[in-house]
Order: structure tokens, then C-alpha cells, then sequence
């Protein structure tokens, strides 16, 4: 008997353009959606959309929408902070 796993994700048709990330829990990805480089949790991606190189949670990515990062490489010492929020 099959069961509905607790933890969801769904990729659209085609699937094969998400390449090199890491997908979920809880995502849905878009038809025709191209996600290389990142990883993505709790977060719904839209139809036809891009997200590259980018670490996201939470989030609703709409269709034929682009969030495309610039790679980070970091070391942060003992006992450090390091924000990325913008003013």
C-alpha cells in the first residue's frame, strides 16, 4: 500500500534542468523551472523560473521569475557573525 511521504517535494515536468542542487524538504518545482547550484527548502518555484547559485528557505519564487546569486567561497573564524541582509 502506498503512503504520501510526511516530508513533500515535487519537482514538475521536465525535471532534468535542475542540476548540481540539493532539493527539499518541502519544495515544489515548476514546469520547464532551472535551478543549478543551490539548495532549496520549504519553498515553492514557479513555472519557467531560475535560481542559481542561491541558498533558499522559505520562500515563493513566481513563474518566469530569476534569483541568481554570485558564488560564495567563505571561512569565518570562532565566535563570528557575518549578515548578508541588505539596507
Amino acid at each position: 500500500m502506498w503512503k504520501e511521504p510526511t516530508k513533500r517535494k515535487t519537482i514538475g515536468k521536465p525535471h532534468e534542468k535542475v542540476k548540481h542542487s540539493i532539493i527539499g524538504p518541502d519544495v515544489t518545482v515548476g514546469d520547464n523551472a532551472v535551478i543549478e547550484k543551490s539548495i532549496i527548502s520549504d519553498s515553492i518555484i514557479g513555472d519557467g523560473a531560475q535560481v542559481e547559485n542561491a541558498c533558499i528557505s522559505g520562500s515563493l519564487i513566481g513563474d518566469n521569475a530569476q534569483v541568481i546569486e554570485r558564488p560564495r567561497i567563505l571561512t569565518i573564524g570562532d565566535n563570528s557573525s557575518l549578515d548578508f541582509k541588505s539596507s
